[in-house]
């Protein structure tokens, strides 16, 4: 291709982006806007994966620019003003993609994203890796069928399903760590890595904090009157309140059974650094910080809060915990079926995030277990007319039903900030069982009963 043909290309194509520019959304049919944005969102798609694999090709290009030396990338990023990192980070994945011809063209195409290789190029080690080059097509059907929270969990279980025994589950718990650094005048910077139950722990901890902090300052913003005094200066007087608490999970669960008794286990808030693994015998100094942050954090969470609950919830179907228990008796025996799809072969965190069973049946020593079951015969779930509020132990089995996801269109808030609301209003006859109730965060709640 002649260096005006590729002028022609450039011109051509620059042209056809500012023409969807001038698309005047605001006099579009709702189902055309959302036909626009699914084209120039796999439009997107396609440039990103373009750039992408020129950069990685023309890195070995060699031009000068600035009296320098360097190579075609570097120089195109510099008069561009595009970022350095993302440059080096689009090449790397590029250069791994190679690896992987099907989800290579797959990227090319647009039908999956950089996101979407990113996500597996994070599962890709020495045990997954014969398994990512068999099932590329499966792969990215699935990235195709789902949206974005169900492709990384499919993902996740992908990834425990074809390492049976949990070893990279073991090295990231080995990785954990926390450094510190003082600087001249006093304050204090630092970075740590922890595990998936602890990170969980320290995440839900600060955000149950977080919660209960934002409620006083509602309550306190509520209660303040404001006098003016003769000079007409603002005098502020606050009248007493409560601490309040935030929202939150309160008991854990265990497997929703779509068709039979299944057991689970949570954290009940004590500290589980210890079940995090030692390395030659014993825990590094980084790693004796990281699990004194994650038990500060853990037994201020439960003396701070009104009623002690669980920051860490794991749901496991019962044949996952006995399969995995069985293997761990006799590494011979049969690995569990993991399948997120399938209400047998859940292993994961109440928000649906994959956990591999080693670590959940590691948790089981200190955990407290609640067995929740749906769709079996002369079981009853639900509370009629009699209650408007759920209580904490029906909120569980919403949340767990539905992967303790606000309902609302794709909104990701924490497990700590959902409530339990009724899908059809109390007030208009809408009874207080799992059928009738779904996730909401606080601002999607407030919102629908602003719009009722």
């Amino acid at each position: 291709m002649n260096h005006a043909t590729i002028s022609e290309l450039i011109s051509s194509l620059c042209s056809n982006v500012q023409r969807l520019n001038d698309i005047d959304i605001d006099h579009l049919s709702p189902d055309d806007t959302v036909s626009v944005l699914e084209a120039v969102i796999s439009l997107e798609r396609q440039t990103q994966a373009v750039s992408a694999r020129l950069q990685h090709r023309a890195h070995s290009v060699q031009v000068r620019a600035n009296g320098h030396r360097c190579s075609a990338t570097d120089a195109a990023v510099e008069h561009s003003g595009a970022c350095v990192r993302s440059s080096a980070t689009d090449r790397r994945l590029a250069a791994w993609a190679d690896e992987f011809p099907v989800l290579s063209e797959a990227y090319r195409q647009g039908q999956i994203s950089r996101q979407h290789l990113a996500v597996l190029r994070r599962v890709d080690n020495p045990t997954t890796r014969d398994a990512l080059v068999e099932h590329q097509a499966e792969l990215v059907n699935e990235a195709i069928a789902r949206n974005w929270k169900s492709f990384t969990r499919h993902v996740g279980y992908f990834a425990h399903r074809h390492d049976p025994d949990g070893e990279t589950a073991k090295r990231k718990a080995a990785q954990r760590r926390l450094t510190l650094t003082e600087h001249a005048d006093g304050t204090v910077s630092g970075r740590f890595h922890l595990d998936a139950v602890n990170g969980q722990a320290v995440r839900n901890a600060l955000e149950f904090a977080q919660q209960r902090l934002l409620q006083e300052d509602q309550d306190q913003q509520t209660n303040t009157d404001l006098d003016l005094s003769d000079d007409d200066a603002p005098i502020l007087h606050r009248t007493d309140r409560g601490t309040g608490t935030g929202t939150g999970t309160g008991t854990g669960t265990g497997d929703a059974a779509a068709d039979g008794p299944a057991s689970g286990s949570a954290s009940n808030g004590a500290s589980t650094a210890q079940t995090a693994g030692t390395v030659n015998g014993g825990r590094t100094r980084s790693q004796r910080l990281a699990d004194a942050f994650v038990e500060l954090l853990r037994s201020g969470h439960q003396h701070g809060a009104v009623a002690p609950q669980p920051l860490v919830h794991i749901v496991m179907s019962q044949s996952v915990a006995e399969d995995t228990i069985r293997r761990l008796a006799n590494p011979d025996s049969a690995a569990p079926q993991l399948d997120a799809d399938n209400i047998d072969g859940r292993c994961e965190f109440q928000d649906g995030t994959p956990l591999h069973p080693t670590v959940a049946v590691a948790e089981l020593t200190i955990a407290t277990l609640q067995r929740v079951v749906f769709s079996t015969p002369n079981v009853v779930l639900e509370l009629g007319r009699k209650s408007r509020s759920f209580p904490r132990e029906l909120a569980q089995v919403v949340r767990t039903r539905h992967r303790a996801q606000c309902a609302h269109p794709n909104c990701d808030s924490p497990v700590a900030w959902l409530q339990t609301d009724h899908v059809q209003p109390w007030n208009r006859g809408g009874p207080t069982d799992v059928a009738n109730g779904q996730p909401l965060c606080g601002a999607h709640n407030r919102a629908k009963a602003d719009a009722a």
